[in-house]
């Protein structure tokens, strides 16, 4: 079944869950210790800052999600709620119906 963002809908199987996490977790902890690697290369040296841990990594990639991505339970497309679309349709529709011209008369459509 489709949802209403064009998105297929059926049921979930179970064995997705099991081989698509080993992947998940992976990615994750590529991520983390490419942020560790990074901070410890760059940032003592240039400010001083201690080494952090691969711990302290993970807490830092999941503090930024938070602070600057949100959490998010499904992508959102960019022009917004179908509802709102047709709602402004409908508006637009009813303001050029009582658009007047440049001399002051009603338009006729």
């Amino acid at each position: 079944m489709c949802s209403r963002y064009g998105h297929w809908r059926g049921p979930r199987k179970p064995w997705w869950f099991i081989f698509g996490l080993p992947f998940v977790l992976l990615f994750l902890a590529i991520g983390t210790f490419v942020l560790m690697w990074l901070w410890n290369l760059l940032l003592p040296e240039i400010f001083g800052i201690k080494m952090i841990t691969f711990w302290q990594a993970l807490g830092l990639l999941i503090l930024s999600k938070l602070l600057f991505g949100g959490v998010h339970r499904r992508p959102r497309p960019f022009y917004g709620h179908p509802r709102h679309w047709d709602r402004w349709k409908k508006w637009h529709e009813e303001e050029e119906e009582g658009h007047e011209g440049a001399s002051g008369e009603e338009k006729t459509v």
